[in-house]
């Protein structure tokens, strides 16, 4: 009895064979998801992302079929991995709006998280990341 999925665990297409999955671009549309629960704007996504702010508005079923650059993969990674600790670490509406909230963190110096990541780029994600990794959760 066949399960209808290959051995990878993927379905398979139309062609019997299943279709490699660009992660890339999943972990693209993913930060879409955070970015929208974020509030962010064209252009703090495009920042954020290292893309140009038109680019943003492609559909996600266009930006599954289109390879994503390095640089603006590595920073969706470390976008969703701080969506995912913020989920962890706080309720639902508290992670939503952490990012936009002025912090008095030394690491965010009374700016938001948001500044802190459009300013300081990789680096700056990669520090909250860290730093929500290293809180418990406050429910």
């Amino acid at each position: 009895m066949s399960s209808g999925f290959s051995v990878s665990g993927r379905p398979p297409s139309a062609s019997g064979y299943s279709r490699p999955i660009d992660r890339n671009s999943v972990m693209l549309k993913t930060a879409m998801i955070a970015f929208e629960k974020w509030g962010l704007n064209k252009t703090q996504k495009g920042a954020l992302l290292n893309l140009p702010p038109e680019s943003i508005d492609q559909s996600a079923s266009t930006r599954l079929q289109t390879r994503v650059a390095r640089d603006p993969a590595m920073r969706a990674a470390l976008i969703v991995g701080i969506h995912n600790e913020l989920q962890r670490v706080f309720s639902a509406a508290k992670a939503d709006s952490w990012v936009t909230e002025a912090n008095t963190n030394p690491i965010f110096a009374g700016k938001t998280p948001l500044e802190t990541m459009l300013g300081k780029g990789i680096e700056g994600m990669s520090a909250i990341k860290e730093h929500l990794g290293k809180m418990k959760g406050t429910a």
